[in-house]
């Protein structure tokens, strides 16, 4: 991923006023903290706690961001 991408991802994810879940197969995660702290940040890897859990992204090619917009009942 490049460092643009990363970037972007890291800044949304330590805003406040955002939120990322990840689902999958019966699971739900959420990840929406008033207090982030990074742990680790790497170009491989970023690591950040909330006092509930934590999340580790590992930064592989060729991914890319893409912004997109849905509808919400908020």
């Amino acid at each position: 991923m490049n460092t643009a991408s990363q970037n972007l991802l890291k800044a949304h994810i330590l805003s406040p006023h955002n939120a990322c879940s990840v689902g999958g197969f019966g699971a739900l995660a959420e990840f929406d903290e008033e207090s982030v702290e990074v742990t680790e940040h790497t170009e491989l890897r970023l690591v950040v706690k909330v006092k509930t859990g934590a999340l580790a992204l590992n930064w592989r090619a060729p991914v890319e961001s893409l912004a997109y917009e849905c509808i919400s009942a908020r």
